[in-house]
């Protein structure tokens, strides 16, 4: 099934497998079962799996997607470079902000998300 899933990446450019997809039958329920297992899974296989990019929780992905999209709006409209101080009244997009530069410095953001930012 891994190898179902690097090919599903290569043609969809991520691994959100639909639970059920008519297209690559079973590849979403072991993707559900991957991130299931995440605890007691063999190190190799984490390891392989975030080679690929593997999202193992679907629902931050959506909110960073989310808060990186609000991001891209506000430079879109020129209010803000992304090396600027922010200071708008939006709390939650500044905290986002925030979060990423610590996580920057830190060396903990991932090189996906340095490229889009």
């Amino acid at each position: 099934m891994y190898n179902k899933l690097v090919a599903y990446k290569k043609n969809n450019g991520h691994t959100l497998v639909p639970y059920e997809s008519p297209e690559h039958p079973g590849l979403g329920f072991w993707v559900v079962a991957q991130r299931a297992s995440l605890d007691s899974m063999v190190e190799a296989r984490k390891t392989a799996l975030d080679a690929i990019g593997f999202v193992w929780d679907p629902f931050k992905k959506a909110w960073w997607d989310k808060m990186f999209q609000r991001f891209s709006d506000m430079q879109a409209k020129n209010v803000c470079d992304s090396n600027d101080k922010v200071d708008w009244k939006d709390e939650e997009l500044n905290r986002w902000i925030r979060t990423q530069r610590q996580k920057y410095r830190k060396g903990t953001l991932s090189k996906e998300r340095i490229s889009m930012l």
